[in-house]
C-alpha cells in the first residue's frame, strides 16, 4: 500500500512543477510562516541556507524545532512559493504552495504516523511572515 500512495504524490509534484519555472532561487533564506490549517494543524516553519525547520504548534512538543531538512523552491509565474522537502528518517514528504500576497497556502504530504500512513491535502492561513533581510 505504501507505493500507490508514494507514486500519486510523486506524480502531482511532477504535474506541479511543469507548471513553473526551471530556474531556483535562494531568496526565501530567513523566511519564516506561521499558519493554520482549517479545523486542523498548525505550524511555524523557518528557512535557513542548511534546510527548513519547523514547529508543530499543535502538537505535544509545540516549543521543540524540527529539522534540518534540506528542501527545493520554485518560485511560479504567478509569483508564489513552491516548496518542498523530505524528513529523513521520518519518511514524511511535504510540499507547500504559498502565496504571500493573499497570506495563504495549500499543503500537501505523506506522513507516517502512530496509525499508518496518512496523505493530506489541504489550505491553510498564514497568520505571521517574517521576510528575509
Amino acid at each position: 500500500m505504501r507505493n500507490p500512495i508514494l507514486l500519486v504524490c510523486c506524480t502531482s509534484i511532477i504535474a506541479m512543477t511543469s507548471c513553473i519555472q526551471t530556474q531556483t532561487f535562494d531568496n526565501i533564506n530567513g523566511m519564516e510562516l506561521t499558519y493554520k490549517y482549517e479545523n486542523w494543524n498548525s505550524y511555524h516553519v523557518k528557512f535557513l541556507e542548511e534546510g527548513m525547520y519547523y514547529q508543530f504548534l499543535s502538537g505535544s512538543k509545540p516549543d521543540k524545532w524540527w529539522g534540518p531538512f534540506p528542501y527545493k523552491m520554485y518560485v511560479t509565474d504567478h509569483g508564489e512559493y513552491l516548496i518542498s522537502w523530505y524528513e529523513e528518517g521520518y519518511g514524511d514528504y511535504i510540499t507547500l504552495l504559498v502565496n504571500l500576497e493573499k497570506k495563504k497556502l495549500f499543503g500537501t504530504g505523506v506522513v507516517y504516523a502512530k496509525d499508518g500512513v496518512m496523505t493530506t491535502f489541504k489550505e491553510a492561513k498564514i497568520s505571521q511572515i517574517v521576510l528575509p533581510e
